[in-house]
């Protein structure tokens, strides 16, 4: 729907959860860092 590639989502998934802007809980589900976006957006 985007025009992505599945590895190009799943690629900036990781990146994301490396720099703990997201978070995986133990049901699968994702959760947004708030402050460690808000950090690297505004500081």
């Amino acid at each position: 729907m985007i025009g992505t590639s599945r590895e190009t989502v799943s690629r900036t998934i990781n990146q994301f959860l490396k720099k703990e802007f997201i978070f995986l809980d133990d049901d699968g589900y994702y959760f947004i860092g708030r402050e460690s976006l808000k950090q690297e957006l505004f500081y």
